[in-house]
């Protein structure tokens, strides 16, 4: 059963959810990413009659049940201006997305674009125009501003950029409504420490990979810049890192995206820190977690204090990462 099944074309029936004899396509030029609505087979713009694309919206009075179905009969597309205009994505050339939304304007449907998928379609949303300053994954794009507006998802754009908002090729995957959401689980954990890295050295490494499943999380291992953990898609993860010291008491943890990599973990920034332990007594075991929403190019290290009480010798050592939701 599809999620949302549409309206049968034959019928003079509707429904608040339907999306029917619509399609979209994506293009780009001069490093710009255009969006349009198509009929079904992909380049058809809408037209009058059996080309029009119908979409269901809710209306926009909150208190108020019910629900429009509006006509597209022309070309309608969405452009992201600027190469600016990175909608919150990271650079880095790894896989992210672009979520597509219609929008219902006082009956004339507009497209509009987003980083993320958090837009409630049950209630009228807010869009900002599209431009330089578009850099925010958790705002709802399009080409005018506009408040209080009715939206319905439409598509999903899959998109590989070495520079965010600078689209050098189209997008890898174009998916229509029915695509389910993003749950990929994924967890890389070591252990076996070897000891700070010689030149990183408030970054520890380790000799074994114990587990490494899915593709949410690359995992890196060097004696000179310590081990990291590198986030491929935005979501919700957690971590663990053992405090166990056979040769004295120091505090360790794990960091995201610190440039203080000599610095013990008890005196980088406090933003960049995911959690820290105690410094137990020698021969003491411990252990510290911790839960963030991670964005994709964010990495992680197990952070010590600058080698204080590791050695090679504490192979009990282990971290983890592993993605949640």
């Amino acid at each position: 059963m599809p999620l949302y099944p549409p309206a049968s074309s034959g019928s003079s029936q509707t429904a608040s959810y339907q999306i029917l004899n619509g399609s979209i396509a994506a293009s780009v030029a001069s490093n710009l990413l255009t969006v349009a609505l198509k009929q079904p087979d992909g380049s058809s713009d809408p037209g009058a009659g059996t080309a029009a694309v119908n979409i269901g919206f809710r209306i926009s009075t909150q208190a108020t049940p019910g629900y429009n179905v509006r006509s597209v009969t022309s070309s309608l597309s969405v452009n992201t201006v600027s190469t600016s205009a990175t909608l919150g994505l990271q650079s880095g050339s790894v896989i992210q997305y672009i979520y597509v939304y219609a929008l219902d304007n006082a009956g004339t449907v507009e497209l509009a674009l987003a980083g993320s998928q958090i837009f409630d379609e049950s209630v009228p949303q807010n869009t900002s125009t599209m431009g330089s300053s578009s850099t925010d994954l958790y705002t709802l794009y399009s080409t005018t501003g506009r408040t209080n507006v009715p939206v319905r998802l439409i598509g999903r754009l899959t998109v590989v950029n070495a520079t965010a908002g600078t689209f050098a090729g189209a997008p890898t995957q174009t998916s229509l409504l029915q695509f389910q959401p993003i749950q990929q689980r994924s967890v890389v954990k070591v252990y076996g420490s070897l000891g700070p890295a010689s030149t990183n050295t408030a970054i520890l490494h380790y000799n074994t990979i114990a587990t490494n499943i899915g593709g949410d999380i690359s995992y890196s291992t060097s004696s000179t810049a310590g081990d990291t953990f590198t986030i491929n898609h935005d979501g919700l993860y957690t971590g663990g890192i053992n405090n166990y010291n056979s040769s004295g008491a120091a505090a360790q943890g794990m960091s995201v995206n610190s440039n203080q990599l000599t610095t013990g973990i008890s005196s980088i920034t406090a933003a960049n820190i995911l959690t820290e332990t105690a410094s137990p007594a020698s021969g003491t075991p411990g252990f510290a977690c911790w839960t963030a929403f991670l964005r994709a190019g964010d990495v992680v290290r197990p952070h010590c204090n600058s080698g204080a009480g590791i050695s090679s010798t504490d192979a009990t050592l282990f971290c983890y990462v592993a993605r949640i939701g």
